[in-house]
């Protein structure tokens, strides 16, 4: 995950938290210990919040709960904090290291311990996923899908809406690093995808009110996806609120037009003619799966 770093560490730099632990051991996390990367860095050992330390240290705890349960090289930790690393560069990620190890687990911070692992070559945060917010944010959206296509549109509700509960702002807020950008712009990008499934299934499901009501907020935030747009103007529609369905449209059409200088796709215009025609195929219907509703043909990819 090299960002154009050409630094290597020395061997004679190699810094020492205590003896290195074997690959292959036992995760096993500290009691209660949960990591959030969903806003904010935090961590948090039974419901009470550790001190968060300085954005480095917030940095380097972030990309060990993204790769949870797996060896993350401490180059990889080097790239992630710095475009040209200094020459003090692995020092520093090893202060970060047993600062981190002082608040996870305070019996162990000099020394490798039972939750943040040193492994040849790097480090190990020994967590479960279901103690990230990212990865557990990740399978529910997993088991979602999985619903879905077994039929059981309730639970891929309830599953979706589970993930979007467990953010709490912009991931990664108030970092900066090379890796920071890509990180939390793919995270962003699956929770507006989430979203995106979330309102399809309550449509699926016979509730419009309610995906509208879901989709108001990342709608109004990102004018230019217009498969968000079709979404909401498709449960406005259905809910009975034709002057909320003309607004979504109206406002997307103009934040394409001043932002990107385009007009609206060829879905997103041909629902507009739809709607005031008001075609019976936009009607609900049960025989439709979520998963092929005709909004999936909008375009995703404008933010």
């Amino acid at each position: 995950m090299s960002m154009g770093c050409h630094y290597r560490p020395r061997a004679t730099a190699r810094p020492r938290c205590g003896q290195p632990v074997r690959p292959g051991g036992t995760p096993a996390a500290g009691p209660g210990v949960t990591v959030g990367v969903l806003g904010p860095v935090r961590a948090w050992q039974a419901g009470r919040l550790l001190p968060p330390g300085p954005a480095q240290q917030q940095l380097v705890l972030a990309v060990l709960a993204l790769r949870a349960g797996t060896a993350v090289p401490r180059e990889e930790l080097v790239d992630a904090l710095w475009e040209q690393a200094p020459a003090s560069a692995v020092n520093t990620v090893h202060k970060h290291i047993c600062a981190l190890r002082a608040v996870l687990e305070p019996a162990h911070p000099r020394r490798g311990g039972q939750l943040l692992a040193t492994i040849a070559g790097g480090y190990e945060l020994r967590l479960a996923p279901g103690a990230v917010d990212a990865l557990a944010f990740a399978a529910d959206t997993a088991r979602a899908r999985r619903s879905a296509a077994a039929g059981d549109l309730p639970e891929a509700a309830a599953a979706l809406s589970a993930a979007l509960r467990r953010w709490r702002g912009s991931a990664l807020a108030g970092l900066d690093g090379p890796l920071v950008p890509a990180l939390a712009q793919a995270l962003h990008d699956a929770r507006l995808a989430a979203a995106e499934d979330h309102a399809r299934v309550l449509l699926a499901l016979g509730r419009p009110g309610q995906a509208a009501g879901a989709l108001a907020g990342p709608a109004a935030g990102h004018r230019l996806r217009e498969s968000l747009c079709q979404l909401l103007m498709l449960a406005c529609y259905r809910a009975g609120d034709l002057p909320g369905a003309l607004a979504a449209y109206h406002g997307t059409r103009e934040a394409l037009a001043a932002e990107l200088g385009t007009d609206p796709g060829h879905a997103l215009s041909g629902l507009l003619q739809q709607i005031l025609r008001r075609d019976p195929a936009l009607d609900p219907t049960a025989a439709v799966a979520p998963w092929a509703l005709p909004v999936m043909a909008g375009r995703r990819s404008r933010r």
